[in-house]
């Protein structure tokens, strides 16, 4: 309290450090388990369970007189702490309001924490016989919630495809819900009060609300009541527990056996978390080996049991039939759900969007970095022929099944990047069904690129362009651009650029020929040309920054201009604009490097970026999007070559179906353009 970044007159309690709280939150648990051992191993040690229960008391006063010792302890290490932050906070600043009450009750959620520790671990005794046993058994039955949450969040992550609980975005927002760790926080007795004791360990008075957050009763009701449900279990073992199990293991009939099985599911959740990139049969094989391991060394040395190989093959057997029974249900899972969508009853959808975002609208979360941009951009559709595509182009998801990060060099169309993809469907009923995918191969990408041909996308690109009113939700980037940028207009090398000064009208007349010519254009013909491009108009807010690289920003839009657009190119000619680009330029050199996302251990394909290539300029020659650790480079001077390549070079074009990042050096020039060669 005395150490802080903020003044006194905001903030007014801070009882714990923001640093220590998990580890303050660990201390209470480790505080309770020990306690435990304190008061109950001597059920572990054969001498002294049969001095102690040959004593003239009954078991019931022996458990009540222990638990209260314990109890107390407990108590007095949950509030003093407690209150002596309080007195320091109260010497810092004095007393603000609900201060003491927030000091007491999360005092009383530590205690909380503490007797559930206590109470679960005094069962793992009682029903042991060893140390080793007991310590196994009570931290098992503590972190099973949280076990078996962390494996159904993998298991759905790593074998649902198209999972969208608890997934996060490239932004790190979640797509629906949260982690399903955090989902069941309040489940766990190791979890259910970390979110209130982040919620009240301080408080920063703002500025409209001095009051502080409420404290939840309920959570502290709803525990002390499954407290109450332990301590009658934990009594109703000890009363039974025989003497001759002290020191001996192996006496908890098939217990070892559940948590064998247990430790399978965990294992495979595990691999699945971190070798889920490696493929699924991978993940299986490892995770089936390791499981026979820890099988071996849990049952022999955990838990003392015999290796009998019928009895191991029987139990390690149901394990891996229990896995497998869950591999085939995540697995089958995402086919079942979407077999139940149905275009006749799905109201609208929504859809990632992945094409140019020169053009974009809607829901919308961007990035340009470096020579890349990633825009994350949803559509919506609400025409039944609409969704009817969509629903087939999500099939193609569906039928490729679970696809592993990779280039096919062969077959470049069958190459796996890193994606943020959602599907989102609301029926007639209102309920929503929502797929999330992370990853997709080329062509999935290229089917989604039909999209634009849709009469909704189209009339919204439109609208984009002309400045109609989009919706108070919309992104604004491109159309302002359009409607307020300064307009520029250069060859396709960039070599010249001029600024054109329009007025109100001329800028109409303008855009309404570019939103003729744009309505004209197909998808293929956007994103595949075989048109040379004769010139580009960039629409800048940020002209200063944007005319010395003539790369994509959320700032700017361009305009890939090509003898297809004939109302633009028209217009150009009619104001004597035209013969400024119409040039012919001699290019010096042209250095190619292949397109592939996995091409370097260092810069690889990681997270996902537009895959729309847009040209750009430097003033380097290694300036590619993405950089190859070594290797020689390919460096084109023959001018004979080069003349043949000319025509096919791009300022735009979508990478789905492979090719070479072009730099391009023109003679009697230092600044090198980045284009895009669509051939090997």
């Amino acid at each position: 309290m005395f150490e802080i970044s903020f003044t006194h007159d905001q903030v007014k309690w801070r009882f714990l450090n923001e640093k220590v709280l998990i580890i303050t939150l660990a201390l209470f648990i480790i505080s309770g388990i020990l306690q435990a051992f304190f008061a109950f191993d001597f059920l572990l040690k054969k001498r002294e369970t049969t001095m102690f229960l040959s004593l003239g008391i009954t078991r019931k006063r022996m458990f009540l007189n222990r638990s209260l010792a314990g109890v107390i302890y407990l108590l007095i290490s949950a509030f003093l702490p407690m209150c002596i932050s309080l007195f320091l906070n109260k010497m810092a600043v004095g007393l603000y309001e609900k201060e003491v009450v927030t000091c007491l009750y999360l005092s009383g959620g530590f205690f909380l924490v503490e007797l559930l520790a206590f109470f679960i671990t005094s069962v793992g005794i009682f029903i042991s016989g060893t140390y080793l046993e007991a310590f196994v058994y009570g931290m098992g039955l503590m972190s099973l919630p949280t076990a078996l949450t962390f494996s159904l969040g993998s298991f759905l992550n790593g074998l649902c495809l198209g999972n969208a609980y608890g997934r996060k975005n490239y932004f790190g927002e979640y797509v629906t819900g949260k982690s399903f760790i955090k989902m069941f926080f309040k489940a766990s007795p190791l979890t259910f009060f970390y979110d209130e004791l982040c919620k009240h360990y301080t408080f920063v008075r703002p500025n409209k609300s001095p009051i502080p957050p409420g404290i939840n009763i309920k959570i502290l009701t709803v525990w002390i009541f499954v407290l109450v449900l332990i301590v009658f279990l934990a009594f109703i073992i000890f009363e039974k527990r025989k003497a001759e199990h002290a020191g001996i293991m192996g006496k908890t009939g098939i217990l070892p056996d559940i948590y064998l099985n247990m430790a399978a599911v965990i294992i495979f959740a595990v691999s699945l978390k971190i070798f889920g990139d490696f493929g699924l049969v991978f993940v299986f094989v490892s995770a089936t080996i390791t499981a026979l391991l820890a099988h071996l060394f849990l049952k022999k040395i955990m838990f003392g049991c015999d290796l009998k190989i019928k009895n191991t093959c029987i139990s390690f057997g149901i394990g891996m039939s229990f896995v497998t029974a869950i591999f085939i249900l995540f697995l089958n899972l995402p086919g079942i759900i979407y077999g139940n969508l149905s275009s006749k009853e799905i109201e609208s959808a929504r859809v990632s969007y992945i094409g140019s975002p020169d053009y974009i609208y809607g829901k919308a979360l961007g990035s340009s970095i470096n020579k890349t941009n990633y825009i994350l951009n949803e559509i919506s559709f609400e025409n039944k022929e609409e969704i009817k595509k969509l629903l087939l182009i999500q099939k193609k998801f569906i039928e490729s099944g679970n696809l592993s990060f990779k280039t096919d060099k062969k077959h470049f169309e069958n190459t796996v990047v890193p994606v943020d993809l959602v599907f989102s469907y609301k029926d007639k009923k209102g309920k929503i069904s929502t797929f999330y995918y992370d990853r997709a191969n080329m062509s999935e990408l290229e089917e989604m690129l039909n999209l634009d041909d849709t009469k909704t996308v189209r009339e919204k690109q439109s609208q984009v362009i002309l400045g109609d009113d989009l919706g108070s939700e919309s992104v604004t980037w491109a159309q302002n651009a359009y409607q307020k940028g300064e307009v520029y207009l250069c060859d396709k090398f960039f070599e010249n650029s001029y600024s054109l000064n329009l007025n109100d009208k001329t800028r109409k007349m303008l855009l309404k020929a570019i939103n003729a010519d744009i309505s004209k254009e197909s998808s293929k013909e956007r994103y595949f040309s075989k048109a040379d491009a004769v010139g580009v108009l960039m629409f800048t807010l940020n002209p200063d920054v944007d005319t010395k690289s003539f790369s994509y920003s959320l700032n700017n839009t361009f305009i890939y201009l090509t003898k297809d657009y004939e109302n633009t190119i028209k217009l150009l000619k009619d104001n004597d604009l035209y013969n400024l680009i119409d040039r012919n330029f001699e290019i010096e050199s042209i250095t190619l490097q292949e397109f592939n996302p996995y091409d370097s251990a260092v810069n690889s394909l990681s997270n996902p970026f537009s895959l729309y290539f847009m040209s750009y300029v430097t003033d380097s020659n290694d300036d590619f999007m993405i950089k190859k650790d070594f290797g020689n480079e390919n460096v084109i001077t023959d001018k004979e070559k080069i003349e043949k390549m000319r025509p096919k070079l791009k300022n735009a074009y979508y990478l789905s179906r492979g090719g070479s990042l072009a730099c391009v050096k023109l003679k009697g020039n230092d600044r090198y353009v980045y284009m895009f060669l669509p051939e090997k």
